[in-house]
């Protein structure tokens, strides 16, 4: 039953801390006033493509509110290796002008320097640098066939930070780009949605009628797709709590069951002292939550140890107690039968010998 009951929380506990770290992550990802414009129901910057018409249309429209002119922006998966353990992940590529890039409130060279327009060169993020054994300067990615050599390592406040940038026109495959950023060159958040709602409506009524365009925030951008990832290991919790929990319910049952069985007499005992059976039954159930509790516990901090060694970052506190809730919630269940039976016992059944 601790067995099960701890391995049920710190499951539990390991897919909640992940999906609420990928939620604070993005959180704080991105600027509330840079437009990110992305094709169609696009969910990810990679999903879509903007073709070469729609990213004259969005020229015209950002020219006739007088905004910026928008910068291309895509993204690709290359093969990398962790740091750590060696073991082959995928790498996020961002096709960026490196003129845009220094132009990112917040981006800065920490060594080396910045990539050049026309060569296969890349920045790559200082967290990416320090995640990924290409993150050395000198070292590279291969995208195409082409080795892109990493030239300096930059540090940014955003999601730039986690992975390598190249010049655009240089590894974009084909005319045209996954999405385009445009500067709203303001920070007051009443503009910024007027400024957003004005460049989506201007895009609807554009010259490629037949195109479908969305215009948002690059802090919402970060913000929806941290939900959309951590729902993931939501899920998965979710779904390792039902079928965990029925385990731990019957090993709790049947623990619980034996335990009765085996101590008859002694709560035959305290029956003939004086405790009435809510007494015994109280006294069974509480029994079995405090041994699940401190299994709950030791399993959740058992697995926020290892997830702070390796990946680095504390578990959520309410990530935490929701799963040791679910860890005691399926003993308590497993628990409220064998309590009954000893409530339910008779003294004389209880002190009887075998």
């Amino acid at each position: 039953m601790v067995v099960s009951v701890g391995a049920m929380a710190a499951v539990v506990v390991a897919m909640l801390a992940l999906g609420h770290a990928l939620v604070q992550e993005h959180a704080g990802m991105g600027r509330a006033n840079l437009a990110l414009v992305l094709a169609g129901e696009a969910m990810t910057l990679n999903e879509g493509w903007l073709s070469n018409a729609q990213l004259g249309q969005l020229h015209q429209a950002t020219a006739a509110l007088g905004l910026s002119a928008p910068e291309k922006i895509s993204a690709f998966s290359v093969q990398a290796q962790n740091r750590v353990d060696h073991a082959p992940t995928f790498a996020t590529m961002i096709g960026l002008s490196p003129s845009a890039l220094m132009a990112r409130p917040g981006s800065r060279l920490v060594s080396g320097r910045w990539h050049v327009p026309g060569r296969h060169e890349v920045v790559v993020g200082s967290r990416g640098a320090t995640r990924y054994r290409e993150g050395e300067i000198g070292g590279g990615v291969y995208w195409h066939d082409a080795f892109y050599e990493v030239v300096g390592v930059i540090q940014t406040i955003d999601a730039l930070d986690l992975g390598f940038v190249a010049d655009h026109d240089t590894v974009a495959i084909g005319a045209g780009a996954n999405g385009a950023l445009v500067e709203l060159k303001t920070a007051e958040a009443r503009q910024v949605g007027r400024l957003l709602q004005r460049l989506s409506s201007a895009l609807r009524a554009g010259f490629v009628p037949t195109s479908t365009m969305q215009v948002l925030s690059e802090r919402e951008f970060y913000r929806r797709l941290g939900t959309e990832r951590a729902e993931l290991h939501f899920r998965v919790a979710r779904a390792m709590a039902a079928i965990m929990g029925v385990a731990a319910l019957f090993c709790t049952l049947c623990a619980g069951w034996i335990a009765v069985s085996v101590r008859k007499r002694e709560l035959g005992t305290l029956r003939a002292l004086g405790f009435g059976p809510v007494d015994v039954g109280v006294l069974v159930l509480g029994e079995t939550l405090l041994l699940a509790g401190a299994a709950a516990t030791l399993g959740g901090l058992a697995v926020a140890g290892v997830l702070g060694v390796i990946d680095g970052f504390a578990v959520d506190g309410a990530g935490y107690w929701d799963g040791v809730a679910w860890a005691l919630g399926a003993a308590l269940l497993g628990g409220v039968a064998p309590a009954v039976h000893a409530a339910r016992c008779s003294i004389a059944e209880m002190l009887q010998t075998d």
